[in-house]
């Protein structure tokens, strides 16, 4: 390599601040997912933690408001439970103790039993719905809907046909 090519690829060369600005530009990440994309760069501990605190500071990085925005996301989506949500939001290293008061609520308004009550009508014929009972508890139990939830919806199916 000769000089001027050193020299060309050390001026091109990004801080920490400026990789993490462009990843953030293209999709909202976690800090545990941002820290993981710089390190894979090759940027070291302290570059890392002086960037992240820059984007802190000026809340381009909001864990809270992303875990807030998934569980709105997901929520909305239809078709999962509580323990669905929040395992994803997790996964992301995200936290979840700020989404107490939007699980409250999720709880109080009985979205859990709705959830899976629209994923059922959608998902499965009425024929289906009065015999295969077992089915629909096994695919209501892997898309994370509570267990209360998953007999209350299998019976009304039952009980509807």
């Amino acid at each position: 390599m000769t000089v001027i090519q050193d020299m060309m690829r050390l001026t091109n060369k990004r801080t920490a601040t400026q990789e993490a600005v462009r990843i953030l530009s293209r999709r909202a990440l976690s800090k545990k997912e941002l820290q993981s994309k710089l390190m894979q760069k090759g940027f070291k501990d302290g570059e890392i933690k002086e960037a992240v605190e820059y984007l802190e500071d000026r809340r381009y990085l909001d864990d809270k408001a992303l875990s807030q925005r998934m569980f709105e996301y997901y929520s909305g989506l239809g078709g999962y439970g509580l323990r669905y949500i929040l395992q994803k939001i997790k996964l992301r290293g995200l936290p979840i103790g700020c989404l107490e008061e939007k699980i409250a609520l999720w709880r109080e308004e009985g979205q859990e039993y709705n959830q899976a009550e629209v994923f059922v009508q959608r998902k499965y014929s009425p024929e289906q719905r009065a015999t295969e009972g077992n089915k629909i508890a096994r695919s209501l139990a892997g898309r994370g809907f509570a267990p209360d939830a998953i007999i209350a919806v299998v019976t009304a199916s039952r009980d509807d046909t």
